[in-house]
């Protein structure tokens, strides 16, 4: 395992890369972003389950209207009016799956459990 010097070392190096041979080129546009969408269900055969793991909709670990994630509002917006058109997508919020304030870490990430209990909802899900 790598100690912190060569650590950071590796993210430094990472981070030059990115830098050098890519560029930002904005927010995929909504058009784009549902077609791509569209062209992943469709190659899934039919009548196979499938799940469309939603983005949270605030920042932090409350959601009021100050932390409002218009962006991931927005995203799921977009995934909801594609999966309409797959009768086997089903799309679910990983904050139906929290149980309390500690299962959302502050980063935006959540507790292992709770994608623990989203493995299990879609495991007892499917056939």
């Amino acid at each position: 395992e790598p100690d912190a010097a060569e650590t950071v070392l590796r993210t430094e190096h990472a981070l030059d890369t990115l830098a050098r041979e890519f560029s930002y080129v904005g927010r995929i546009p909504e058009t784009v972003f549902k077609a791509n969408l569209e062209a992943i269900l469709q190659a899934i055969p039919d009548g196979s389950q499938t799940f469309v793991i939603l983005h949270k909709e605030f920042f932090g670990q409350d959601d009021t209207p100050a932390t409002r994630a218009k962006a991931g509002i927005e995203f799921n917006r977009w995934m909801r009016d594609v999966a309409e058109g797959f009768p086997d997508a089903t799309c679910l919020s990983m904050t139906d799956f929290v149980e309390s304030r500690a299962d959302i870490h502050p980063d935006n990430h959540f507790h292992r459990l709770v994608y623990y209990r989203v493995f299990e909802h879609i495991n007892g899900t499917a056939p």
